[in-house]
């Protein structure tokens, strides 16, 4: 998978608001709404083999970035990953 065919992906789902956190604005994207669950768990190791390694706190994440948003998974199996999350840049 590409990093163009990831975005677009990433792109096309919905995405809901994060309520529980919102001093640390994001939003998320479920596996269990996606109808190709294979093609979740694809974007969802592009993002972890592709992203840039940050720290959130005491935590280290890869995050994906494009222009617009940073995508990131915090799951370090990816076989357990529910979520995707995702962030506008400001």
């Amino acid at each position: 998978m590409t990093n163009e065919e990831a975005v677009s992906i990433l792109e096309s789902w919905n995405w809901r608001f994060a309520k529980s956190m919102p001093n640390i604005p994001h939003s998320y994207a479920r596996k269990s709404d996606r109808s190709d669950v294979g093609e979740f768990f694809k974007v969802a190791m592009h993002v972890k083999d592709n992203g840039v390694a940050e720290r959130f706190y005491s935590k280290t994440y890869k995050y994906l970035y494009t222009e617009t948003h940073k995508y990131w998974v915090m799951y370090e199996n990816i076989a357990e990953a529910e979520i995707i999350n995702r962030a506008e840049l400001r």
